[in-house]
């Protein structure tokens, strides 16, 4: 008979050396002989959870766990089968008594971070995982992880911290590279993307999140024919994964191929059909009928179901809203829509507020400081340049219709929404710099559209720097985008929106914004010349498109060009909320919606003109 002291003590060499399936068979070999040996069954429990081997690792590291209480090996391993074994609960509660066995363990203290992540309690995850990747500052997965949690919490900033220091850390870190590009997309640095999204290719030609991301960066900078390419890709690499599928019909809905998009978010929804994304962008692109409550019904049965994270319960809310409202359930609608934006807020801020005495301090700021004395001052400081238009409004005023509309013309590109001059604008105070970056702009503009004798920067929130914008380049034409106000604010209520705009979903906030706006454009109307600022009505423009439309074009010093009366013939990317509305006709359905809407406005009512 073998000497089973000496069976199980190679066997613990072998684990040690990583030779784990020798490990394996001599301490299987040392329970045949002697059932029940606490140590050989922890070994081969250990071996088996790390093997993924779980109808073996579980009973055998429940049993040790049972004998021996003060096994934090036993514990800890546990934990990570029950957990891999999709068991959140009884995994967690095995990794709190690992812990509480050795709070030191880095490895212990991840592993309940990673539990409370399954369960979606994000504030516990976040502590454990703080505390692991300050224990343990130089192992990369940490800080990614941690990353991840504070997405969730709405901290966005100190989630891009955690993932830079996971891509310093290995650089080939693909998924922290991933998630930077989101952000980047996010924030509308769509070169950014492109380099992240480059760098992950170079580790993996065959990514299927690099190309993903890739396609993303390729719809904000304008290049149709490269997303199309590489969403191609993706499903070549990955043609059954849900969450895949609704991200590739993402971008094919932007650069306006619509049915190819609607097609694939319902093999997605077959796929899996807790979702919300997917049940939203389908919903958005078409008219919901009585014919549609399957639709209904699917949805509202997703809704209910407990494992449906935070996000997209919040996108199915909004569907949801939008199904009732065309089914003309405008109370059922606006609940849908009051909850999917409570539900999105959370996920943006967390317990945080939106900081309105910031905001307006900068309004205060651009009134006094950006005046008629400073454009004089500053006035020959600029590039006298007539390259750039820029179209500016509130949020869901109809900036994306205006920039359809002029990038029909055959001089005019299209530059999407460029946040240039907000990133820019603390060092524009010196006419030298202020020069330098007019010209460093124009060298974006003219590398976004090549040979274009105008090109349409549609960033809405560049109201706020339009004094800036205007002595930069003062020759640069500015349209207003008015629409009514409670139109307005009820469109950014309907409408999910990804960036990280902290305002967008509490009714006082959109209304303060609102009012501080319309503050801003007052006192740019002031200061800047009708030959460089055209104000237009969104409900003149949808109801006399070609009147409004050659206005426009003259405006900009063009001739006229019929194209501008199609503008859902134009082919290029459209990069935000109102892709799939651009690709029709011009409506106008969408003139005076908030009164439908009326009992159930709340502090939108606020609003409306005397």
């Amino acid at each position: 008979m073998p000497d089973l002291t000496e069976l199980l003590t190679n066997a613990a060499g072998a684990y040690k050396e990583g030779r784990l399936d020798e490990a394996f068979h001599l301490s299987r070999d040392v329970l045949a002989a002697r059932p029940g040996d606490v140590e050989a069954m922890l070994l081969m429990g250990v071996i088996a959870a790390r093997q993924h081997q779980l109808g073996i690792a579980i009973p055998l590291l429940a049993q040790v766990a049972e004998r021996d209480p003060s096994s934090f090996l036993a514990h800890h391993w546990l934990s990570v089968a029950l957990r891999r074994g999709k068991k959140p609960s009884e995994a967690l509660a095995m990794a709190e008594k690992a812990v509480a066995l050795n709070r030191q363990e880095p490895q212990a203290l991840f592993q309940l971070g990673m539990c409370h992540k399954d369960l979606e309690n994000w504030e516990s995850a976040e502590s454990y995982l703080r505390s692991t990747a300050k224990i343990s500052p130089h192992i990369s997965s940490f800080q990614y992880q941690l990353g991840l949690v504070l997405d969730q919490l709405g901290r966005s900033s100190d989630a891009l911290v955690a993932y830079r220091r996971a891509v310093a850390l290995n650089p080939s870190h693909v998924d922290a590279l991933y998630c930077i590009g989101q952000m980047l997309v996010r924030d509308l640095d769509f070169r950014g993307a492109k380099e992240h999204a480059d760098r992950m290719l170079e580790v993996d030609s065959n990514s299927v999140s690099g190309h993903s991301l890739l396609a993303s960066a390729s719809v904000g900078l304008n290049k149709a024919a490269e997303a199309a390419h590489h969403v191609g890709r993706v499903l070549e690499l990955e043609p059954d994964q849900p969450e895949v599928l609704t991200h590739c019909a993402t971008i094919l809905h932007a650069i306006g191929q619509s049915k190819e998009a609607d097609n694939l978010y319902r093999r997605s929804i077959e796929l899996e059909p807790r979702q919300g994304y997917a049940y939203y962008a389908l919903v958005r692109s078409q008219k919901v009928a009585d014919s549609d409550l399957h639709l209904v019904r699917e949805m509202e049965k997703a809704q209910v179901e407990p494992s449906l994270p935070r996000r997209h319960r919040g996108y199915l809310e909004y569907a949801l809203g939008k199904a009732y409202g065309d089914l003309g359930d405008f109370q059922s609608a606006m609940s849908h829509y009051d909850d999917a934006n409570l539900a999105i807020r959370h996920q943006k801020l967390g317990s945080a507020q939106f900081d309105r005495e910031d905001f307006r301090r900068g309004a205060d700021f651009a009134i006094r400081t950006l005046g008629s004395d400073f454009i004089d001052g500053y006035r020959s400081a600029g590039m006298p340049d007539e390259l750039p238009v820029f179209v500016v409004g509130m949020m869901r005023s109809g900036t994306t219709l205006v920039e359809q509309i002029l990038s029909s013309h055959g001089e005019i590109g299209a530059a999407g929404e460029q946040r240039f001059w907000s990133e820019n604008r603390g060092g524009a105070y010196d006419q030298d710099r202020l020069r330098a970056l007019a010209a460093s702009y124009l060298k974006t503009l003219n590398e976004i559209a090549p040979g274009k004798s105008r090109v349409v920067d549609k960033l809405p929130e560049n109201y706020a720097h339009l004094g800036l914008i205007h002595v930069a380049l003062p020759n640069a034409r500015i349209i207003h985008v008015r629409r009514h106000p409670v139109d307005t604010c009820l469109s950014i209520w309907t409408t999910p929106n990804s960036s990280r705009v902290p305002w967008t979903n509490d009714k006082r906030d959109i209304v303060f914004v609102y009012k501080e706006y319309l503050r801003l454009m007052e006192h740019w109307r002031r200061i800047i010349g009708s030959d460089r600022l055209l104000e237009i009505d969104y409900e003149d423009l949808v109801t006399e498109p070609e009147r409004v439309s050659r206005q426009m074009v003259a405006f900009c010093g063009l001739a006229w060009d019929g194209k501008c009366l199609r503008p859902e013939e134009n082919t290029r990317a459209v990069a935000t909320p109102s892709d799939w509305q651009v690709r029709q006709p011009i409506y106008r359905t969408a003139v005076e919606r908030w009164r439908t809407y009326k009992p159930w406005l709340g502090e939108f009512m606020d609003l409306l003109p005397e």
